[in-house]
Parts: structure tokens; C-alpha cells; sequence
């Protein structure tokens, strides 16, 4: 059975055209052998893998509907710590040899420039590799076992990302009070009220903040921009 393993930065050269169109659906063990390294934990790979192709049989391919299920799947068959989910060596090896057929799936190729990162560039943004976007997002949000705020955020996809590329996803509660006060809101107005509370935020300690506060404030910052 395939454990995780962790890919050296020379295994940037797999991320081809060919294989980011499936033209190549995988890349054979004698192209990548050299450049896997064993990664700690050594975390057996089966039940992810079974997971992650029904989901593929069940949602239809490049619908977002796929990100909630493929999140919490990641997130339960990859009981990492943060210190070892900031190595960005078992992501590449996840979509770039092990499964780059689930970032296909999730994915359309509209260009070269803007499908390499999800392969390749590891953070919390939409062109972010795939696996570590997953993981990283529902760690953040994750109550324990209850996957349910991951769910919603992910289901809020333009939420989501002016979350994630603005830095303030990593805070739960600003999530769930985001959720809760912004999800009928227009996208212009949520990016105004994002921008304003980022200033809000530059005198404020976030940390000391609870979703009610936050709600209270994300409130009065839409009140603002309404007139």
C-alpha cells in the first residue's frame, strides 16, 4: 500500500502540459523514484484514495461541490500536525504523482500559468495546491470532528476566497461570524467590508475577539457601507 511521501523541489519538472491535461494520466515510479524522499508520519494512503475516487464517481468534474467533500476526506485520512502540514513536500507528492487525476477532476486547464500552482504552490488560495488547500482550510475550521463550518465556507466560494487571500481565514471565529453575517451580502460590498475591517484590525487584537464581537462589528461595517 502507497504511504505518503514527500517530493524533492527538483520534482517542479513533472508538472507538465501533458500531464496537467491527462495526456499523461500518471507519471511512472522510474520519472519520480529519485526525487521522493519517506515522509514522517508515514501515513498509509488507501482509505484517502478510496475516499477521493468515489467522490469522483458521485460529483461531477470542476464543480465546487467537490471541495467541501474532498476537504473533510483529506483532513480525516491525514492526521498531520500544522508544523508537518507546513512541509510542502507531501502536497506536491499528493497532486503531482500520487493523484494528480483528483486535481484534473476538480480543475478545468484554462492556461499553463494558472494550473501549475495547484500542483505545485502551497497555500490557502483557490490557485493553491489542491491537497494543502483542502487540508489547511478545514483544519482552520473544524470543531473537533464537526466538519460542518468547512462545509458552509466552501459552499460560499467568493467568501471563502476573500477570506483566504486577504490572511483572515486562520481565525475560526471571524469565519463562522463572516458566514453568519455576509452570506446574502453582495460580493462588492463584502469586499469593501473585508478592506474596512482589516484597518479595523490594525488596533484591535483579532485573538481576543469572539463570533459574537466579530458579528457585531461585521454588522456595523455593512451598516457603514449601506449608508
Amino acid at each position: 500500500m502507497t504511504e505518503l511521501r514527500s517530493l524533492h523541489p527538483d520534482g517542479r519538472r513533472l508538472v507538465t502540459e501533458e500531464l496537467l491535461h491527462g495526456q499523461l494520466d500518471f507519471w511512472p515510479a522510474t520519472a519520480w523514484s529519485d526525487l521522493v524522499q519517506p515522509f514522517d508520519p508515514a501515513l498509509p494512503l488507501g482509505a484517502l484514495d478510496e475516499t477521493l475516487s468515489a467522490l469522483m464517481e458521485q460529483i461531477p468534474s470542476q464543480s465546487p461541490a467537490f471541495d467541501p467533500a474532498a476537504a473533510e476526506a483529506v483532513h480525516r485520512h491525514l492526521p498531520l500536525s500544522r508544523r508537518q502540514a507546513s512541509d510542502p513536500g507531501p502536497w506536491r507528492f499528493l497532486a503531482v504523482v500520487h493523484r494528480p487525476d483528483v486535481v484534473r477532476h476538480r480543475w478545468e486547464v484554462s492556461s499553463m500559468r494558472a494550473a501549475k500552482p495547484r500542483y505545485w504552490s502551497v497555500g490557502t488560495r483557490p490557485d493553491s495546491n489542491a491537497f494543502a488547500r483542502w487540508w489547511w482550510i478545514a483544519e482552520l475550521t473544524r470543531d473537533g470532528t464537526d466538519y460542518s463550518l468547512t462545509r458552509r465556507l466552501f459552499e460560499h466560494g467568493s467568501l471563502s476566497t476573500l477570506l483566504f487571500t486577504r490572511h483572515l481565514g486562520w481565525h475560526r471565529p471571524l469565519v463562522e461570524a463572516a458566514l453568519d453575517v455576509l452570506d446574502d451580502t453582495p460580493g462588492p460590498v463584502v469586499e469593501r467590508v473585508l478592506r474596512n475591517l482589516r484597518k479595523v484590525l490594525s488596533v484591535v487584537v483579532l485573538e481576543t475577539c469572539d463570533a459574537d464581537a466579530l458579528r457585531e462589528l461585521l454588522r456595523d461595517l455593512v451598516d457603514e457601507e449601506r449608508g
